[in-house]
Formats: structure tokens, C-alpha cells, sequence
């Protein structure tokens, strides 16, 4: 009698644990499916984009062709800036995910709004980021474009900054901009990387703003 009450109860238990074990995939596939249907409504949230942008930084080295270059090392000073018109990929990785390069990180900054031609290499990277784009709804399939303007901020986990660069230009005299970057809604996203520099890893922190 005893080892017929003890089988009952491991095919209960066992029983049990395979409920429990449905119930959690269920759980995790519905979140999953739910993320991915409201990342990829149209039009596209901002949060999807803005974790899609620092994604594409965080693993993507950039990559400049043409004029017999090719190479990662696009953040090279020596490099004019009008040879980042052959900019094929941008990003700040070192080639491992979630490792910005230092150098990378301080180029970009660098390459900021009081630079000549600065409009074209910020449209560049924001095209990269997948933040200007056209897209297709409604029973007329009717072309939509939808822009993004963006930051990108780059600081050391204590606080110091390394990089600041966006939209809209710190060099505007006028301020044209700044109006509707106050008035406009940010959707802001910080991702926890390392920075490496001459080999040594530094925590650190990414952040973009989405301004729409």
C-alpha cells in the first residue's frame, strides 16, 4: 500500500512540475511576442528604436571603404572629414559586443556640429541607427517617412563625462533648435558597457535620447 500511495505521489509531483514548467514558457513566450508586436507596430515606438540604436552601437565597429580604404578604424584624426562620406557602417564597438572603443567614442564627439558638413555626418549616422526611415500602412499601402532626432551621450560609470553629441547643435547661436528640443517628447534609453581603452576596461554607461 505504501509504495502504490508513494507512486501516486511522484506522478503528482511530477505532474505539477511539468504544469509549472508550461506555465513559465508560456509566460516568457506571450512577453516576448508582446514585446515584439509593440516594437514593431507602425509606427515603430520609440522605445524599440532607441534600444535597436544603442544595440547597432554597441556591436557594430563601423566600417569606411573607398579611396583605398578599408578599414574599422574610421575615428582615425588624421583622416579628413570628407573622407567619412565613404562611411559604409558607423559604430562605436571594438569589435566585441558592448565594448565602445575610447577612441571611437572621443572621434565622434569630436565630429560634432561645428565641423563643416556637420548636417551630412549627423543624417549619416542617424540613417545607420535606422531613426530615418519610410514605412508602408494602411489598405493604400501609403508611404510615411518618420525622423528621429537623437543624442548620444558617453560617460564613465562615476559620472565623468567622455562624449556628448546630437541634435540639437551646443554651437547655434541662435538657439533655432532648442525650442523643440525642450517642447518635443524624449524617450531615453542607458545601456551598461565597458570601454576600452590601450586594453584597459572601464565601466561605463551609453545613453541615447530619441527626440519625436
Amino acid at each position: 500500500m505504501r509504495d502504490s500511495d508513494d507512486g501516486v505521489a511522484q506522478v503528482i509531483e511530477f505532474t505539477a512540475s511539468i504544469t509549472i514548467l508550461v506555465l513559465v514558457f508560456t509566460v516568457f513566450f506571450t512577453a516576448v511576442g508582446f514585446q515584439a508586436g509593440r516594437y514593431g507596430d507602425a509606427p515603430p515606438r520609440p522605445t524599440g528604436k532607441a534600444l535597436d540604436s544603442t544595440e547597432y552601437l554597441m556591436s557594430t565597429t563601423g566600417y569606411l571603404a573607398g579611396d583605398g580604404l578599408n578599414t574599422t578604424r574610421w575615428e582615425n584624426p588624421n583622416l579628413d572629414h570628407e573622407v567619412l562620406t565613404g562611411l559604409t557602417s558607423f559604430g562605436l564597438s571594438n569589435g566585441e559586443y558592448g565594448v565602445l572603443d575610447f577612441d571611437k567614442v572621443v572621434r565622434m564627439g569630436e565630429l560634432n556640429w561645428e565641423n563643416l558638413n556637420h548636417t551630412f555626418f549627423y543624417n549619416l549616422v542617424r540613417t545607420y541607427l535606422g531613426l530615418s526611415f519610410t514605412t508602408f500602412t494602411g489598405a493604400g499601402n501609403e508611404a510615411q517617412t518618420y525622423i528621429y532626432e537623437l543624442n548620444i551621450t558617453v560617460e564613465y560609470s562615476d559620472g565623468t563625462p567622455l562624449m556628448a553629441w546630437g541634435y540639437p547643435s551646443p554651437t547655434d547661436p541662435a538657439d533655432e533648435n532648442y525650442s523643440v528640443y525642450i517642447e518635443n517628447d524624449h524617450t531615453v534609453i542607458s545601456r551598461a558597457v565597458l570601454i576600452e581603452e590601450d586594453g584597459v576596461l572601464t565601466p561605463g554607461i551609453l545613453r541615447i535620447d530619441l527626440i519625436s
